[in-house]
């Protein structure tokens, strides 16, 4: 019965935490990180505009600059692990997630300087090749990261599903 509880508060928290909730959480993180680290180049910020202005370009932040799926699929990876404890939960995620977020910034920061030093068109294909063949790459890696250093053994959803089916079709003797 407890195995239940638990998987019922993990399935109910993957519906409550989705990519909304995670760019509300990170748009001001990224933005304001990303303007930092901009600043030597004369950053200016708006907040309001969802824009950073740098070397007389304009660089709006649209929600992939974010990069609320990424976080969210981390989210799921974690809460659909089954042998974590709810602290342990919270460690991995919040490692994955700070991985992420200082790749996603560095990112930036790359094309940013690709974007000044070398023009636009530079910049668009960096921009694509950075987050469509990059990120996704990334993002594996990142797993197999917090598997090794939190030492985890359980294989997302499969472990759950079994278990629900053992329970839904136990072996009889």
């Amino acid at each position: 019965m407890r195995y239940y509880l638990n998987l019922s508060i993990r399935v109910i928290f993957a519906f409550l935490i989705n990519p909304s909730v995670l760019y509300f959480l990170f748009y001001p993180i990224t933005v304001l990180f990303s303007y930092l680290l901009l600043t030597p180049y004369g950053a200016m910020l708006s907040f309001s505009e969802k824009k950073i202005f740098v070397e007389g370009h304009v660089l709006n932040f649209v929600i992939g600059c974010i990069a609320p799926s990424a976080y969210y699929l981390l989210t799921l990876l974690v809460l659909f692990t089954k042998e974590l404890s709810w602290k342990k939960r919270v460690k991995v995620w919040l490692t994955g997630a700070l991985l992420i977020l200082g790749m996603n910034l560095i990112r930036i920061l790359v094309i940013v300087l690709i974007l000044i030093y070398f023009g636009k068109n530079w910049f668009d294909t960096f921009h694509l090749f950075f987050w469509d063949v990059l990120g996704t790459v990334y993002i594996f890696f990142v797993w197999i990261i917090l598997i090794k250093w939190f030492k985890i053994k359980s294989i997302p959803v499969y472990d759950d599903l079994r278990e629900l089916y053992k329970m839904v079709f136990p072996k009889k003797r």
